[in-house]
């Protein structure tokens, strides 16, 4: 793609989201990801997003405009939290590699996954 349009873009890893880790193929797909070979090839995040309803309302969210939201609305709220509350909890699968009770423990706070993946993200790309 670089080569293609001239972009400056450098493939920087891999974010596993809208998982359903009740899903075999999921866990299947996981498994690839982050085995050694995939490590190298991947690069994949620490965390992955689950699929959520919550989640996939974000898109709604312009962090350009402070308190304004793509496709209007009534009422207009100053962040994230303040507008679905992603801080409920979900947990983690049992085995595998979407297993992250070692770092997370058995629930997480998908807030706190999503800052995780965004301190992650910032380190990969500096400046």
């Amino acid at each position: 793609m670089v080569q293609r349009y001239g972009s400056g873009a450098q493939f920087k890893g891999t974010i596993l989201n809208v998982v359903k880790h009740y899903r075999n193929t999921h866990h299947k797909v996981a498994d690839r990801l982050f085995s050694v070979d995939g490590y190298a090839r991947y690069a994949p995040f620490g965390c992955w997003l689950p699929d959520n309803e919550r989640l996939r309302a974000l898109g709604e969210y312009d962090p350009d405009v402070q308190g304004q939201w793509a496709m209007g609305s009534d009422q207009k709220f100053s962040d994230l939290h303040q507008k679905y509350n992603v801080s409920h909890q979900l947990a983690n699968p049992r085995s595998g590699a979407l297993n992250r009770q070692d770092v997370e423990g058995a629930k997480y706070r998908l807030e706190d996954r999503i800052s995780n993946l965004v301190e992650e993200f910032m380190e990969r790309c500096p400046g």
